[in-house]
């Protein structure tokens, strides 16, 4: 999954394949960048994007 916006530390909007993604974990957006990877094990929850 590539990171495509930074909400804050805990959420991102990721994209992965064909679908948006928002994904919330507890400092999943630390450090992170537009077209990083998110790690897996930090994701708690995925929440599939309704365009």
């Amino acid at each position: 999954m590539l990171v495509k916006r930074i909400f804050n530390n805990n959420v991102l909007l990721a994209e992965n394949s064909e679908q948006e993604l928002v994904i919330v974990g507890r400092g999943v957006g630390f450090k992170q960048k537009i077209g990083n990877t998110v790690d897996s094990s930090e994701i708690e929850k995925n929440l599939l994007s309704a365009r």
